[in-house]
């Protein structure tokens, strides 16, 4: 009996700690692959080969609400900069461009730690690499945290309105003093501000729900930088060399061909025998 209570006592314990970091975790994950996008709004050509994942998990608690508000995101890199697309749909209602302050108009917030630290804390005061940064459609950057106080003016922010109910954000963020290399691991949630008549009516986020990933880096997704791809171009096709003209260059008179040299031996064997015969009558 006792050994039954032991045995169901562990499996309470265990079963506990199973739903406290399933509450604390994010089993979200994408691999960021080596590209270099212009900054512009303009989706390049290089975000073709990242991965894109969907960023659909409404708020149940922070600013609960039933927005139909969707999006998706992609990631690259490089030595330089970690690079962010959000792509945001708000399903019919309008772009909301300005508001009260800087997260009352449309926007797509990175919440990030570029060390990977899932125990930081992103607001100021927190991880020496952690923080949220963002950018609205009047380009006015804001945010707080590592990542904004002492990268403001470094990172790059366009978002742009691409029909009424859509628009598209890109971020690149430098490494600061981090020698990036395939395997690093980021932490990250991409968290889309809701905004309607010039206030906050809503959050949408990738990795975790209730929205605290603007806090805590226990809420975010894993970020892998994945291997840089050396593309190669097939070597193109070479038409054969075309041979230059021979100059002008008499031809030189064929040789005879065997049969012939017979014939012409035959002949003279036997003009020499005729002569012969001719001096003998003679004589």
């Amino acid at each position: 009996m006792k050994r039954t209570l032991k045995n169901v006592f562990v499996l309470a314990l265990a079963l506990l700690f199973c739903m406290q970091i399933s509450a604390f975790a994010s089993d979200a994950k994408m691999e960021a692959v080596y590209g270099t996008p212009v900054i512009d709004g303009a989706i390049d050509d290089v975000w073709a080969k990242a991965d894109k994942q969907d960023v659909a998990l409404v708020d149940d608690a922070v600013i609960p609400s039933e927005t139909a508000t969707r999006g998706t995101f992609s990631t690259l890199w490089d030595e330089n900069y970690f690079y962010v697309l959000v792509e945001v749909d708000k399903k019919g209602v309008p772009v909301q461009v300005d508001g009260s302050n800087e997260n009352t108009a449309d926007c797509a917030d990175v919440c990030l730690t570029l060390n990977g630290n899932f125990d930081a804390t992103l607001t100021a005061g927190g991880d020496d690499y952690a923080g949220v940064i963002r950018v609205t459609a009047d380009d006015t950057k804001s945010g707080f945290g590592y990542i904004f106080d002492m990268l403001e003016d470094d990172y790059l922010g366009k978002m742009v309105v691409t029909a009424e109910d859509k628009y598209v954000v890109e971020y690149a963020i430098p490494w600061d003093d981090i020698q990036p290399k395939a395997g690093h691991i980021l932490s990250l949630d991409i968290q889309i501000n809701d905004a309607t008549d010039g206030a906050r009516t809503g959050l949408v986020m990738w990795a975790s729900n209730p929205c605290y990933c603007w806090r805590e880096s226990y809420e975010h997704g894993t970020i892998v930088l994945a291997e840089k791809v050396v593309e190669t171009e097939a070597p193109a096709t070479e038409a054969p060399a075309t041979q230059a003209p021979a100059a002008d260059v008499p031809a030189a008179p064929a040789a005879p061909a065997t049969a012939d040299m017979g014939i012409i031996a035959a002949a003279a064997i036997l003009a020499l025998a005729a002569g012969a015969v001719v001096t003998m009558k003679k004589r």
